[in-house]
């Protein structure tokens, strides 16, 4: 009961005499979590340091000659270039690549059956021997617009590709595949 009446006569601490204690009693805690503290100060200094390490390893085996295109008299390209350069030339010109049809496999190929089907489908029986030829089908809403679309994009027997030439006329036609594609291709496709 003493300390009570004490306090009382002495009345409040001043605000000074308040945010001392409370400074030392925060600096006596700090004192007693030194190693967190200075943990919580070098982890990031230390990430950085190692970014900046990283950096400097990967930009000098970048620098490399095996890394740069190979220069001949302040001319570069892929002529002037080993083995291990030739990829980090660029390609002023890339050959653009042809268009693909996803083709159904022999044995998932539409033939007759006792539904409905399509004239010209071929037997049941090429599946067996793996020889049933791809169907395609189109709008039959304006037929000769249709037809002309049918026959432009597949390579008949009379057309020849251009072998001088071969990437630019390989891209005039359209070339089909039974090779699975996986989820990659998404929306509407026009399928042999």
């Amino acid at each position: 009961m003493e300390s009570s009446s004490s306090y009382s006569s002495r009345g409040a601490a001043s605000f000074f005499t308040q945010a001392n204690v409370l400074h030392r009693k925060n600096l006596t805690f700090q004192k007693r979590n030194l190693k967190t503290n200075i943990g919580i100060v070098a982890f990031p200094i230390f990430l950085c340091a190692v970014i900046i390490l990283i950096q400097n390893v990967v930009e000098a085996e970048m620098n490399k000659d095996m890394h740069q295109c190979g220069c001949q008299g302040g001319v570069c390209g892929i002529q002037y270039s080993s083995l291990d350069q030739f990829d980090a030339c660029p390609i002023s010109s890339p050959f653009e690549w042809p268009a693909l049809h996803q083709v159904p496999r022999p044995e998932s190929r539409a033939v007759t059956s006792d539904h409905p089907t399509p004239a010209g489908l071929p037997d049941e029986s090429c599946k067996v021997s793996l020889s049933c030829q791809a169907s395609v089908l189109f709008t039959r809403g304006n037929q000769s617009f249709a037809q002309i679309l049918a026959q432009s994009p597949f390579l008949s027997s009379s057309s020849a590709l251009n072998l001088s030439d071969f990437p630019s006329s390989l891209s005039t036609f359209i070339l089909g595949t039974d090779t699975s594609m996986g989820n990659t291709v998404h929306g509407a496709c026009f399928c042999l």
